[in-house]
């Protein structure tokens, strides 16, 4: 995947660890990147330094509940960009 390739290993690692169900569901392959200790940290930093986002990972976290002020419901199919999804599939129900 071209995003990858241009994402900082800190916000591949967050986005694939957030977004770990929603990305399978779409068919799409998890890198194969290990996670180093320093942008584990960093993410963890980034996600704690924004109450909306410290807040929203709380709740995901320790309630298993997705976050109420979200703009966008990730997993609307009609909210995705569908370019460049390998199974046209996935944006079915």
């Amino acid at each position: 995947m071209r995003l990858k390739r241009n994402i900082e290993p800190v916000d591949l690692f967050l986005c694939e660890w957030v977004g770990k169900a929603s990305i399978i569901k779409m068919s799409l392959v998890l890198s194969d990147r290990p996670i180093e200790q320093k942008n584990f940290e960093k993410g963890l930093r980034r996600i704690i330094s924004s109450p909306l986002t410290k807040d929203a990972f709380r709740k995901l976290i320790y309630l298993g509940e997705r976050y109420k002020k979200s703009p966008l419901d990730s997993v609307n199919p009609s909210n995705w960009n569908h370019q460049g999804i390998a199974n046209e599939f996935a944006f079915k129900k």
